[in-house]
């Protein structure tokens, strides 16, 4: 039998969920876990769109565990100025209790990186600078990596306009890492990720 392409997971997704409705408890659990990752792999196609989409993401968000990345053990990180408290930070006039400040070297990058063994399903960010810094010298590129591979890339960001919004499917990721690169001087390069997180299947 042929194997289904993604574009049809969403068709095979109903499927399983309608048989969920038969069942209860860990069992009814266990399919809709099952219809929630064929919602995923058709999500991730663009093709579903509109209020099947909403309908989707209602379905897929209770199943799952939301998780901010800096509550996580880091696999390896490089920046300067890791003993600052980014908790105590403001970003658009808010203090972001999991942020994360990615404060790179001169013409270098600063980096952080996680193992989530395969087990998330979407990773969602806001970038920028944060509030006591209107701009920088040289603007910043913000980066989302999963297993080598640039998933996610930043406009340049140099004022403190500039920030931007990330939301991004990551399933199937062994190694998730956010990168900042910076090309010339570091001065006020006060990069932020505003309560960075991945949500767990």
């Amino acid at each position: 039998m042929a194997k289904a392409a993604p574009e049809q997971h969403a068709d095979i997704g109903d499927a399983w969920w309608d048989l969920a409705e038969k069942e209860s408890g860990p069992q009814q659990v266990a399919i809709r876990r099952h219809a929630a990752d064929l919602y995923d792999d058709a999500i991730q196609t663009g093709t579903i769109v509109g209020l099947k989409r909403s309908l989707l993401d209602q379905r897929i968000a209770p199943l799952r565990q939301l998780v901010f990345l800096p509550t996580l053990k880091e696999v390896e990180m490089v920046c300067e100025h890791k003993d600052w408290d980014a908790r105590r930070m403001k970003f658009k006039g808010e203090l972001c209790p999991h942020g994360m400040l990615l404060h790179p070297s001169t013409n270098s990058a600063s980096y952080v990186t996680y193992d989530l063994a395969r087990e998330a399903a979407t990773f969602d960010a806001r970038i920028g600078l944060t509030d006591d810094t209107r701009s920088s010298d040289d603007p910043l590129t913000f980066e989302v990596i999963g297993d080598g591979k640039v998933l996610w890339q930043s406009t340049p960001v140099k004022h403190w306009a500039d920030s931007q919004s990330c939301h991004i499917w990551i399933s199937g990721v062994h190694r998730l890492t956010l990168k900042v690169e910076c090309p010339g001087s570091n001065h006020s390069a006060h990069a932020f990720w505003a309560e960075p997180s991945v949500t767990f299947k």
